[in-house]
């Protein structure tokens, strides 16, 4: 847990750099009165980063999906082996079928603690490419920047905004 907070927070961080860093945009020659556009709406600077994490966050968030599915069916496997085992009379077979039972209910919890950290990596860093995104564009003076919060015992985000 420390180490996905001690990711996030580094995310939120080099979001926040990126955006600070900004370049200043290469001067242009003057054109004709009717081809200038105010400054105000110039388009705002958007890289290629924030898009690429958005997409490995929603891979994660699918292969989190995959591996629910798997916990199901590993699960309805250990159920019906555990009903096999209960009433099978012979106990040689009664010993395998609640062997089979423990291990497809291992490995449907191991399943299911892979879905939950891909599920919630996934989805944090969603959430840190959407700040990103916003933190980086925009072509106003005003600055919305992600400030991460580190301190003992506490790992946190809080959006400011800087003229």
């Amino acid at each position: 847990m420390r180490a996905l907070l001690a990711t996030t927070a580094a995310i939120l961080l080099l979001a926040s750099e990126a955006n600070a860093q900004e370049t200043p945009a290469p001067e242009k020659k003057e054109a004709a009165p009717t081809e200038a556009a105010p400054a105000s709406e110039a388009p705002a600077k958007h890289t290629a980063g924030p898009w690429i994490m958005i997409s490995a966050g929603a891979a994660l968030v699918v292969v989190a999906g995959v591996f629910g599915g798997l916990t199901v069916s590993e699960d309805k496997k250990a159920e019906s082996d555990e009903i096999k085992a209960f009433s099978e009379t012979d106990p040689a077979r009664r010993k395998q079928y609640t062997d089979s039972a423990a291990s497809h209910e291992a490995a449907g919890d191991r399943n299911r603690l892979i879905a939950i950290v891909t599920g919630t990596v996934g989805f944090l860093s969603i959430g840190g490419a959407v700040l990103w995104w916003f933190a980086e564009g925009g072509s106003s003076s005003a600055k919305h920047l992600p400030r991460p919060a580190l301190g003992p015992g506490y790992a946190g985000a809080s959006w400011g905004v800087s003229f």
